[in-house]
């Protein structure tokens, strides 16, 4: 096990939300299921790209730097989820994730993912399917350092988006 300290990428989705909040009068409670749900919906937007369950189809995965995005962006709503139920932005992650998946293992694992989010309610189920999605970023060959400065990247646009009235 490896511990992670993500203070300043959930410290980032904070200050973002705050943003988000203040300029449409929202707050954390008023969009739980909204962003329960965004989530689903980067999950698949992710899963289109990777293509994992496309048995009727020959091309391969969509470009690595659009699969990042994507994985981002449910990165982004995902610690939105953790910021509204308080959890500590320390994990401990398994060091050792398998990193070469068949696209079959790729889809499990999609499909785990989706299962769980309905069912994310509690801390514990939270810091699981987290860590879970931060896992699956490793198996999608992705570093810790490569998610935080896409993450950051990320964030910057989504600013630009924000005051351009997305």
């Amino acid at each position: 096990m490896m511990k992670i300290n993500l203070n300043a990428l959930f410290e980032r989705q904070r200050k973002f939300d705050e943003f988000i909040h203040k300029k449409h009068q929202l707050t954390y409670k008023k969009v739980f299921m909204e962003t329960k749900l965004a989530l689903f919906v980067e999950l698949a937007e992710l899963a289109n790209e990777v293509k994992s369950f496309k048995f009727w189809s020959i091309k391969g995965s969509g470009p690595k730097e659009k699969i990042l995005e994507e994985y981002i962006d449910g990165l982004h709503f995902i610690t939105s989820l953790c910021l509204m139920k308080k959890i500590n932005p320390i994990f401990n992650i398994d060091a050792k994730v398998k990193r070469t998946l068949t696209k079959q293992e790729i889809t499990i694992k999609f499909l785990d993912l989706f299962k769980k989010i309905y069912k994310l309610n509690s801390k514990n189920s939270l810091i699981k399917w987290f860590i879970k999605f931060l896992n699956f970023g490793f198996c999608l060959n992705f570093s810790l350092n490569k998610i935080l400065n896409a993450y950051v990247k990320k964030n910057k646009i989504n600013y630009q988006r924000q005051e351009n009235n997305y």
